[in-house]
Order: structure tokens, then sequence, then C-alpha cells
């Protein structure tokens, strides 16, 4: 039992980016390796190549992970994760084929256990159902804000992997904000206003005043809970995919403004292949590179339906111009956000290390200084892009402003 907890306490550690303890568990149980029993030795394999992968040691991890995949598994999740870990790896050494390779096997696994699990899902993507619904016109119904109200949050949305938590880390460290965890506040307001006949999105243009004020009562409950010292700063509510809820947000939340995340569309879709999320709907959006292109392109033709009838402040900021000037877009940032910039924020990611559990797949690449490495990154898959994915992206290329 002590073992077990020991596995268990040092991948809690390498997941909170506490890595000096996580490598002390490593390499004692490395001692203790033949006292281990089997499933004990498939964790610590699984640890090793987590914290090797940490120390830029990819051929080493790369060791370990290919060890694990030829033990007995019969778990397809953990199997697919492994292998998309596996494809990762690749990916750092530059082995591209061996990267495409093992993400295809891993996305095969994870698709036919979630396929076998929710026979529904390949028929309907459940929480982006909304994108097949026609948009009203979204206009606020309050008359102002109510007393004791906060102040109405900044929204931080974007296609995920789109450098949104880069941002929100930034945001984070300014003392006039406060971020949290991804939390699907805004979801559970959609499913309350589900309960209703039209459901949303139809319902907006319905709502009363007290309706919307008590859907908004419900969503600083939930943020209250999760920020119990907010005090007189500002929620920063980062959640990727809210992107298609932002009507949501124009009718409850007036005076909200918006950060729109971009990131090259080839890039973003890329990076999304490559990762392993948690929920079951994305195992088939993102099983292939061309289903995960044709779901960008779906979600960013329903935000730009409706865009320019928000009404709402909205600034975009480019992960590529991010990194290449912290400083500079961290100020333009700072300053449609009306508060003042000072240069210590640029050390964000230092204040991110020691943040502890960050939520995201991109936990451990926040906590590194800002670089440059995962821009053009898709360049080096071009011929597995050529084609449908390709084709698929190219108006959002050319629309948004990038290069081929």
């Amino acid at each position: 039992e002590a073992t077990d907890a020991q596995l268990g306490l040092a991948a809690v550690h390498e997941r909170c980016n506490r890595l000096a303890p996580a490598e002390a568990i490593a390499a004692d149980l490395d001692l203790r390796r033949e006292q281990l029993n089997a499933h004990q030795t498939d964790l610590l394999l699984e640890l090793e190549a987590q914290l090797a992968g940490r120390r830029n040691q990819h051929a080493l991890a790369r060791q370990r992970l290919e060890a694990l995949l030829q033990r007995p598994n019969p778990d397809a999740l953990a199997r697919g994760d492994l292998l998309l870990k596996l494809g990762r790896c690749c990916d750092a050494l530059g082995d591209v084929d061996a990267a495409m390779q093992a993400f295809a096997r891993g996305h095969a696994e994870r698709y036919a256990q979630v396929t076998g699990t929710h026979a529904a899902l390949p028929h309907g993507d459940g929480l982006l159902a909304v994108l097949d619904a026609p948009v009203p016109e979204v206009r606020s119904r309050l008359s102002g804000p109510a007393p004791g109200d906060p102040a109405d949050p900044v929204f931080l949305v974007g296609f995920p992997r789109s450098g949104t938590t880069l941002m929100e880390q930034l945001l984070d460290a300014h003392g006039a904000l406060a971020s949290f965890d991804e939390q699907p506040f805004l979801q559970r307001l959609v499913s309350r206003i589900n309960e209703r006949n039209p459901g949303y999105p139809a319902a907006l243009s319905m709502l009363s005043e007290d309706a919307c004020r008590a859907l908004r009562r419900g969503y600083f409950a939930d943020v209250a809970r999760v920020l119990p010292q907010l005090g007189a700063r500002r929620a920063v509510d980062k959640n990727p995919l809210n992107l298609v809820r932002l009507p949501l947000v124009a009718t409850l939340f007036p005076r909200a403004q918006v950060l729109l995340a971009l990131r090259h569309p080839c890039d973003v879709v890329l990076s999304c292949y490559m990762q392993n999320f948690r929920s079951p709907a994305f195992s088939i959006t993102f099983e292939t590179l061309a289903s995960t292109a044709r779901m960008y392109a779906r979600v960013m033709a329903h935000f730009h339906e409706f865009r320019d009838r928000l009404g709402l402040p909205l600034h975009v900021l480019r992960y590529e111009d991010l990194v290449a000037d912290v400083s500079g877009e961290g100020r333009a940032l700072f300053d449609f956000l009306g508060l003042p910039w000072s240069d210590d924020l640029s050390e964000f990611t230092e204040r991110a290390r020691r943040k502890g559990a960050i939520s995201t797949p991109s936990y451990a690449q926040v906590v590194q200084p800002v670089n440059q490495r995962a821009v053009g990154r898709w360049q080096r898959y071009r011929p597995w892009f050529e084609g449908e994915a390709l084709d698929t992206l190219q108006p959002w290329i050319e629309r948004l402003g990038y290069v081929v």
C-alpha cells in the first residue's frame, strides 16, 4: 500500500510541476524495482517516461514507453494514452513518421473504446451540438448591475490549443485579475436554459430580466466557490470553447470583455491531434487530422456568424505574436483591459511554476520560459495535411491572415 501511495504521490508532484520530489520518489522506487508487482512496475515505467520527458531526455522516455507498450494492458484508454505520449516523444526527437504511427494507433484505441461505450456519440457531439443551431439576435435585457454584483468577467476563448493557457497565466499574474482552472460554468447555464422550451440558443431572445439575473447569480455563485478570495479583483474565465457560447455572455454579461486567442490553424489542428483530451466526444472529434480540421472549421464558422452582432469589446491576441514579443503584446492586452503594465509581468511563467496544478494538457509547457518552438511545427507534418485537412483549413488560413 505504501508503494502504491508513493507512485500516486510522485505522479501528483509531476502534475503540479514539483519535479524534485517526484524525481526523489522515482529514484527510491528504482532501488526497489525487483520488489514491485507488475502493476507497480508499469506505473514506475510511466512515471520515469514522464520525468525523462520533462528533462528533455526524450530517447529515454521513448524507451520506457515502448517497454510499457510491450506489456499486456487490457485497458484501451490507457493504451491510447501511452501511444499518444509516445507520439509526442517521437515528435520531440524529430521522428515524424514514428510519431504519426503512434498517434494513429493511439486514436484508434481511444475511438474503439469510446464508440463501444458511448454508442450515440458518433451521431452527435453533445457539447457542440449548438453549432448547428441558428443564433438569434443578441441583446442584454439587464437595466444595470445589481447591488453587490462582482464585475463582469473577462472571457478568454479560442479553439483548444490556441495558446489560451499561456495567455491565462499572463493575465493571472496581474494583481487586478484572478483566473481559475477551466470550469463548465457557462455550460451549466446552457443546461439550465435547456430545461425550458425552446432551449438554448433560441431562448436567449425570450429571457426576462429576472431570469437573466437568476442565471447571473448562479454563475457568480460558481465562481465564488473556486475563487473565495476574489475580493475586488476581476475574474478571468478561461474555457476555450466558450467561443461558441459568447451569445450567452453578451446576454448575461453586457460589461464583459472578450479575449480571442488565435494561432495558425494547422498548428492548432496538429496540437489537438497530439493530445489526449479527457472528453469522450473529443476522442471522436480529434480522431484524425481531417476530422479535427472539420471541427475547427465548424467552430470558427459558427463564431464568425455572430461575431459582429455580439456588441462586446473584443481583443484578438495571436499566439505567434505573444511568444515573439511578450512585453509589446502584453502592454496592448492590458491597455485593452484598462490595466497598467509592469515589466515584472513578463516573468509570469515563473509564477505559473509556483502556482501548482494547471488542469490543461499544456501544464508542463506554460511553466517553461516563453519560446517559439511550437510555431510552425505543422510544416514537418505537411504530407499528412495534404488533401482533406489542408483543403478544409485553407479558407481559414487566408481569412485569419496566415500563410500556408
